[in-house]
């Protein structure tokens, strides 16, 4: 498990950047669907690089289903690969990196625009868009 006390930690969790391994799944993962884009760190015009045939792919044709969201909870979030449900127990996604009460979670954005009440290992928790994924850097 990685060591998120640090006060980098609670900053990048705070305003929701993803970093490597502690919020991405090796080989399932995808650059898209973490922000990287937004955040710059994939350049379109640029040559070749591990996965850009799908990186390219996913984001001509818009078919991504799922993002990162910032997760709160009023007390500790649980670890990562949590699954992330609502109160009718529909899968929302998964809790990425978190340290105490904020983390990342990935999550299936049609079943999030229909549901109410979200929960992480049966705790409350509260979903919130990235703000830095809707507007431009």
């Amino acid at each position: 498990p990685w060591k998120l006390n640090t006060p980098y930690e609670m900053h990048r969790l705070s305003v929701g950047i993803p970093e490597g391994l502690k919020d991405a799944i090796q080989g399932r993962s995808l650059l898209l669907e973490m922000g990287y884009d937004k955040l710059h760190a994939v350049d379109f015009a640029k040559g070749c690089y591990v996965g850009q045939e799908v990186t390219a792919r996913s984001r001509f044709r818009g078919t991504l289903r799922k993002y990162l969201h910032r997760v709160t909870s009023e007390s500790p979030l649980p670890p990562f690969g949590t699954e992330i449900t609502t109160k009718d127990g529909i899968s929302l996604g998964e809790m990425r990196s978190s340290h105490g009460t904020q983390g990342l979670a990935m999550v299936k954005l049609e079943e999030l625009a229909a549901a109410n009440g979200f929960f992480a290992a049966e705790q409350p928790i509260t979903i919130t868009p990235l703000e830095w994924m809707t507007t431009r850097l």
